[in-house]
């Protein structure tokens, strides 16, 4: 037995206001934990909130022709997973998440949990989160979780925002292209392993980790480890490593920038970040197209 939209008055044909048939549904699944199952439809909606401690919501497909799709009506969030309790063993799969191309704030996927508590245990997969106003997907308060084959961006934002704990896995995932002034991937907190991730379509930097007060508002720090990545599409930098942060580089990896310019660096270590604890596996690194600076980065990792 599933929940479904339907039961709940939803139409999913693209026309009729679905958020409150989609919010009576994501409650009933909070109350009694029935998984919800999503067919194939457009339903539109805006500022879905789930607040319960376990979820399993599944869609029939992502594409993004045929797919589950949850589309913005206004402009606002999409799908927010939030609350003041801890949050495992979720898994949120097989959904398109259309932001609709309105301007303005509007986020795609939102998780977090109010601190000290935070996400666990759960999984983010085959999901696609585009055309958004705000960034594309948000996680924070988060650890020993994975979002795998999830793609990204095409907004008005960042298409990737990670701030957790440890043993945060990215998997296969794409940041398609990222606004003016943001990136592919900010990792901005936690340990986090990227495994053959990819992109991005267009914009200034590949990845940003950590961040720093006098460049984003606030400090944090970031341990990534980065297997087999295609770094790709940028104009500006590959990478950016705030102070305080670092990051290791194995497995066969591209670094791709997009354009004419000249003296371009593939990662930029700012002053104070930690490019001597690194490991970068220079000799599977392939550096594509011309235009690096040489070396193709400052610092001096191992």
């Amino acid at each position: 037995m599933n929940l479904t939209p339907e039961l709940f008055g939803a139409k999913g044909d693209g026309f009729s206001d679905d958020t409150k048939a989609m919010q009576s549904m994501l409650d009933a699944h909070a109350g009694n934990g029935i998984p919800i199952y999503i067919p194939n439809g457009t339903y539109l909606c805006d500022t879905l909130h789930f607040i319960g401690t376990e979820l399993t919501m599944r869609g029939a497909s992502y594409g993004p022709d045929r797919g589950s799709r949850l589309k913005s009506i206004r402009g606002g969030d999409i799908l927010v997973i939030d609350g003041p309790a801890y949050l495992h063993h979720a898994v949120v799969d097989g959904l398109f998440l259309d932001g609709g191309g309105f301007k303005g704030p509007g986020r795609g996927l939102v998780i977090s949990r109010t601190a000290p508590n935070n996400v666990y245990n759960s999984q983010f997969s085959n999901l696609f989160v585009v055309g958004c106003g705000g960034d594309a997907v948000v996680a924070t308060n988060i650890f020993s979780s994975e979002f795998y084959n999830v793609i990204a961006g095409d907004g008005g934002g960042h298409a990737f925002v990670i701030s957790g704990g440890p043993c945060l896995t990215l998997r296969q995932c794409y940041a398609r292209s990222a606004a003016p002034g943001h990136v592919g991937y900010w990792i901005q907190q936690g340990t986090v392993n990227m495994v053959s991730c990819n992109g991005i379509n267009g914009g200034e930097r590949w990845g940003r980790f950590g961040a720093n007060k006098d460049l984003d508002g606030f400090d944090a720090y970031a341990q990534v480890s980065l297997f087999s990545p295609n770094v790709e599409g940028w104009t500006d930098c590959g990478i950016d490593v705030r102070a305080g942060s670092w990051f290791s580089l194995t497995g066969r990896s591209t670094f791709l920038p997009y354009g004419k310019k000249k003296n371009l660096l593939a990662v930029n270590w700012r002053d104070g970040s930690d490019a001597a604890r690194s490991h970068m596996e220079l000799a599977t690194a392939t550096f594509v197209g011309g235009g690096f600076s040489t070396p193709p980065m400052n610092g001096s990792p191992n």
